[in-house]
């Protein structure tokens, strides 16, 4: 690897004796992690190396073809680096479980720590994640569909959009764009990208980023701060910013062999831990007496009805739990109630792309239910399904038909040992395969 000049003598400065030991390990390939899904249980990677400070993730001895396995396909587990599931660890120690509805993922895609958070919340909180290019949007919806919780909403939004939102989350995560430096043996662009120039762009784009973090943080909530740098102008100076300027409170994160944690923030390397470069920094809003929580503001909200002449009964069956059904055109999405008066409020200000779960579209006089049915984890479980072996499960995950029972007819669900990959219409001993065109794997598959 032909690191910048910059790039050595700084790391070598900042690590001194161990910056021998830490140029070595970037010449070494890259750990492989997967994190597994609470929510889907799988029986996946039983016996291999856990993450010390995650307890669902796992250390994969060699990089496998995750295309092959149809359960990556299902949502079973997300592949995930190691460094960065020390988020777990970060939230133990100070969320508050009891007083936490409402979550922000400010800068969420690819969707691996809004995944872990939806995992790490209460399951009646509502977790907004959001991205503003276009097509890291359509990656981060597909990882929250593929996860399976109803209580996410997806924004396409400039952070500074959500400054209208003053005082309204009770945590936010800010995992901020950054110059890359820890994921330098894993990206070859970010090496060619990285300079010094960069660096200090990172930093006053981070700080712009994090003013609207501040604003909109409630009373007492919590801002968890994350890179994937080493670089000390895009970390503790960033938290030395956030401490002097709003008055934040540092809190301490929890140690953890070969973490090196200095000033209540802990630092990655690679040649200490079994990961790539990463850091992350817990702060707490201060809590006032004028300050009002958003919480009353958003239960005086008003109801609003959705009128549709299609019948409740032609959607309703889908799926299991207390949803209120939003009708947009012929698309029907299923909100779960409790998050019915704040899901309004955010598709006001915001532009929501996805939300809670797409139950199905309306063709004529027949329901075609969405693939994001599918993968919910509120599943109803009086589908017909039909088991497919591995071969057949990657034919059916390409587009191809399925040859099934003459018997068999209407819509059935397609799963793979205990994975549900989609849906198929049984129509004279076919199925016809319903698996959405742009996730389709593409690459032969011998019958």
């Amino acid at each position: 690897m032909q690191l910048p000049d910059d790039f050595v003598a700084r790391m070598s400065h900042q690590l001194g004796d161990e910056a021998a030991a830490f140029f070595m390990a970037l010449e070494q390939p890259a750990p492989v992690s997967v994190r597994l899904n609470p929510f889907k249980p799988s029986g996946c990677f039983e016996n291999v190396s856990p993450v010390p400070w995650c307890r669902l993730g796992r250390y994969l001895r060699e990089r496998p073809s995750f295309t092959l396995d149809p359960t990556f396909h299902a949502g079973a587990y997300y592949v995930q680096e190691a460094s960065s599931m020390f988020l777990e660890k970060v939230l133990e120690s100070h969320l508050d479980v009891s007083n936490t509805a409402l979550a922000l993922d400010l800068c969420a895609a690819p969707g691996g720590k809004s995944t872990h958070l939806r995992s790490l919340l209460p399951d009646q909180a509502l977790l907004v994640s959001n991205e503003i290019i276009p097509q890291r949007n359509l990656v981060l919806c597909d990882n929250i569909i593929k996860w399976g919780h109803p209580g996410n909403v997806v924004t396409r939004n400039n952070p500074e959009d959500f400054s209208a939102l003053s005082g309204m989350f009770d945590l936010i995560l800010v995992d901020a764009p950054c110059s890359g430096e820890g994921m330098f043996r894993k990206d070859e662009v970010a090496v060619r990208e990285w300079s010094l120039d960069n660096v200090h762009h990172c930093a006053v784009r981070q700080r712009s980023i994090l003013a609207v973090a501040v604003e909109a943080l409630a009373p007492g909530g919590l801002l968890i701060y994350s890179t994937c740098t080493w670089s000390a102008e895009e970390d503790e100076e960033i938290i030395a910013h956030l401490t002097s300027e709003y008055g934040l409170e540092l809190l301490s994160v929890p140690g953890s062999e070969g973490i090196v944690t200095t000033k209540a923030m802990a630092r990655f390397y690679p040649h200490r831990v079994n990961g790539e470069g990463f850091f992350i920094a817990a702060l707490r809003k201060p809590s006032t007496n004028s300050d009002a929580k958003y919480g009353s503001a958003k239960r005086s909200r008003k109801e609003v009805s959705h009128k549709s002449t299609i019948s409740p009964q032609v959607y309703a069956h889908i799926l299991s739990g207390d949803f209120h059904y939003h009708i947009n055109k012929e698309d029907i999405w299923a909100i779960p109630t409790v998050h019915r008066n704040v899901w309004e409020l955010l598709r006001q200000q915001l532009r929501v792309v996805y939300s809670g779960c797409k139950v199905g579209s309306i063709k004529g006089k027949e329901l075609i239910p969405a693939h994001a049915a599918a993968m919910s984890v509120c599943l109803s479980s009086g589908h017909e399904k039909i088991v497919v072996d591995q071969p057949t499960a990657l034919r059916y995950l390409r587009g191809d038909a399925i040859e099934i029972s003459r018997e068999l007819s209407g819509w059935l669900l397609v799963q793979y040992d205990q994975a549900i990959l989609g849906w198929g219409k049984a129509v004279n001993g076919r199925l016809n395969n319903h698996y959405p065109k742009e996730l389709r794997i593409r690459m032969n598959i011998e019958r």
